[in-house]
């Protein structure tokens, strides 16, 4: 009996870090980006847009606008500090951004986005890549 309780509670909380992820990445971004973006390989326009998250666990993320939508499966990520604010991390490449990371006020989890095939061969192409944030709203 006590073989399975304690088998129990190692499993809770290890499951502890998932449910905490999933309750703070409940509800909404929102965000107006001003250019073309590439997100889960597929090319967004500019506009605005919102940001929500799926699922128990909140793997996947749709991000739509009037004009389409894109499903992404990020990796979640954890900093040491909640975020100061919510944003959006683009990789910018001359002219294309790549969306890369969403953070949300006051959290610590995150999301970190795969890089497309795209973004692959422009970094071996050796283009210069800055990065571009923008500010956005959490409801």
């Amino acid at each position: 009996m006590k073989k399975h309780a304690a088998t129990l509670l190692i499993l809770m909380v290890s499951a502890l870090p998932a449910l905490v992820n999933a309750q703070a990445a409940r509800g909404t971004i929102k965000a107006t980006i001003p250019f073309e973006f590439v997100v889960a390989g597929k090319t967004m326009p500019a506009g605005a847009y919102t940001i929500q998250a799926l699922g128990d666990g909140a793997t996947s993320l749709l991000i739509s606008n009037r004009q389409g939508s894109a499903y992404a499966l990020p990796f979640s990520t954890q900093s040491v500090q909640p975020a100061v604010g919510t944003q959006l991390v683009f990789h910018c490449y001359g002219d294309r951004h790549f969306l890369a990371a969403i953070s949300r006020e006051g959290s610590k989890w995150g999301y970190q986005m795969s890089e497309s095939k795209l973004e692959n061969e422009l970094r071996a192409q050796n283009v210069v890549e800055r990065e571009e944030t923008l500010a956005a709203a959490a409801n």
